[in-house]
């Protein structure tokens, strides 16, 4: 942020304090809250776990203020699609998946790995061009993973390391009654990281954040609130993944936490842990996911610190100082991050 904006704030905060003709008011700017409008964040968003979608099988899951369905044919590829049949809107959940194709339990309607509708139970023509609305689909370090679009305009995030370096578990959370943005800006919040969270960063200037049209990362060092140095590299992508990636006592883990959204102000919180199986000390693969659980617990810790102010609170950008910079250049982002629905007539 430059010293106009700096000052831009301070004028802010001073309007706020006396206002017109001294009668008090607060300044608040607003905030794009999800399902406004009937659109969201065009945003990679974890669906359902894979470990939940075995071979030939169906789930229905809660999405963007509808409903999709995930479903894996035997040929073991995750496909992620809108839940209810073109024929009268029957749930696609309570099918039957054939092969690498879906039938409706309802009607007998065929569909296919692509969302098209093959054939009818009752032997008439299929409609000319009825099709479930197919979300961009991706799988990786346990998740379903769907774009909420017709093209992605970027791709999930990746750890430094591959995966078969890596030994990951991923678990879903639970949910929070807040948009996954209101989370996110805990990330840029340095100060909310010191004082609640009681770690030491050593300051980060504005010009250190690497920003693209998906998010950010800036690299972060310092002391954690145990006393133990660390070297991370934190990030958002989109306006819901926090991603974050370095040594903790000069041992490497990776950590995300992808967040679904199944409606407005709500937020199911998914966690991805990464963590070396051969960290070249001569330790089993035991010793890594001794080393993920306790990487996992210090990560919980600061969730919980965080968990009831943010249930709490009634979020948006207020007056802000010299100090928040990142969070205020990151509220400028999310104000302007691209939103949409395409699906929105598909999954309601």
């Amino acid at each position: 942020m430059d010293k106009n904006r700096d000052a831009e704030h301070r004028d802010t905060g001073a309007q706020a304090s006396s206002g017109a003709q001294g009668v008090r008011r607060a300044v608040y700017r607003s905030m794009p809250n999800e399902g406004e409008g009937g659109v969201y964040s065009q945003s990679w968003f974890p669906v359902c776990l894979s470990a939940e979608l075995p071979r030939a099988s169906v789930k229905t899951c809660d999405f963007l203020g509808g409903k999709v369905i995930a479903f894996r044919g035997e040929d073991g590829v995750a496909r992620v699609m809108s839940a209810y049949c073109l024929h009268l809107g029957a749930d696609l959940g309570l099918g039957q998946v054939i092969g690498n194709e879906l039938v409706c339990p309802f009607h007998k309607w065929v569909y296919d790995a692509k969302g098209s509708c093959l054939r009818t139970g009752c032997g008439d023509p299929a409609p000319k061009g009825a099709s479930l609305f197919c979300f961009p689909t991706r799988e990786r370090y346990g998740l379903v993973w769907a774009f909420n679009g017709e093209e992605p305009f970027w791709e999930p995030p990746a750890f430094r390391y591959p995966d078969e370096a890596l030994y990951v578990e991923t678990s879903r959370m639970g949910t929070f009654n807040t948009d996954p943005w209101v989370i996110m800006c805990n990330t840029p919040d340095v100060q909310h990281i010191e004082l609640l969270h009681g770690m030491r960063v050593n300051p980060l200037r504005n010009d250190e954040y690497r920003w693209s049209d998906h998010g950010f990362r800036v690299n972060a060092t310092g002391t954690h609130w145990m006393g133990r140095p660390f070297d991370w590299t934190w990030g958002i992508d989109g306006t819901n993944i926090f991603f974050q990636e370095g040594p903790l006592d000069g041992r490497y883990f990776g950590i995300m936490t992808p967040m679904a959204i199944p409606g407005p102000r709500r937020s199911t919180v998914y966690v991805v842990l990464a963590v070396l199986k051969d960290t070249g000390a001569g330790e089993d693969l035991e010793a890594a996911k001794r080393w993920a659980r306790e990487a996992y617990q210090l990560e919980m810790d600061v969730v919980a610190q965080d968990a009831d102010i943010i249930e709490r609170s009634r979020f948006r950008q207020g007056i802000l100082t010299a100090r928040d910079a990142a969070l205020a250049r990151f509220m400028d982002y999310l104000r302007r991050y691209p939103r949409a629905n395409p699906a929105l007539e598909f999954i309601t």
